[in-house]
């Protein structure tokens, strides 16, 4: 994919906290209910962020990290950018999808809800148990999330976007290790003589 202007790729994501798990990088967003095991969210995570990323990758590692059942999959929605400002979007369940203005439904949907979206100028994804209050960018990270803007809501509302950078070669999902720690101690000084006993 290219970094032109009109790419998708380009977007910045705004995301509000919740108890959902939001899956962003530079070429898709994810949103999945907690439920879903951790080394799950990361493998799409770096599927996500890959040059292989698709949507139909995407779709065949959830579902075979569900143990390869579709009953057993949980909902989501997935979006994966396309060259000349393409989305390709699939949805299952409960959360909500809104493409300039109008709401994608799949509460009724068997498996899941696909299509593709073209150049949209506002695509808004929500969780079903709601968000907070404070809007932050991400371009690649995992984050806990309950509502996530991929383009339109902010310059629309006039809230000034702040510059994300994004960070290249390997990263990681939002874990530290402390490899080693190292205390040191500064020398005694010698103790001052004792005065001479007065007689």
């Amino acid at each position: 994919m290219t970094n032109s202007p009109n790419s998708s790729a380009n977007n910045e994501v705004w995301w509000t906290e919740g108890s959902w798990t939001g899956v962003v990088t530079p070429r898709a967003v994810m949103i999945l209910p907690p439920s879903v095991p951790q080394d799950l969210t990361e493998r799409l995570w770096r599927l996500l962020r890959s040059e292989e990323a698709s949507l139909t990758r995407a779709l065949d590692e959830l579902v075979m990290g569900m143990g390869g059942r579709l009953g057993a999959i949980p909902d989501f929605v997935l979006a994966v950018s396309a060259p000349e400002d393409v989305f390709h979007v699939a949805l299952r369940g409960a959360p909500q999808m809104e493409v300039d203005g109008k709401a994608l439904d799949a509460s009724a949907v068997t498996t899941w809800f696909e299509t593709t979206v073209t150049a949209p100028n506002s695509v808004i994804v929500s969780a079903p148990d709601g968000a907070g209050q404070v809007r932050r960018p991400a371009v690649d990270a995992v984050v806990s999330t309950g509502h996530l803007v991929l383009r339109g809501s902010e310059k629309s509302s006039g809230t000034p976007s702040p510059a994300v950078h994004r960070r290249r070669g390997p990263v990681t999902p939002t874990t530290m290790t402390l490899t080693r720690l190292v205390l040191t101690t500064p020398p005694l000084l010698p103790a001052p003589p004792e005065p001479p006993l007065l007689p």
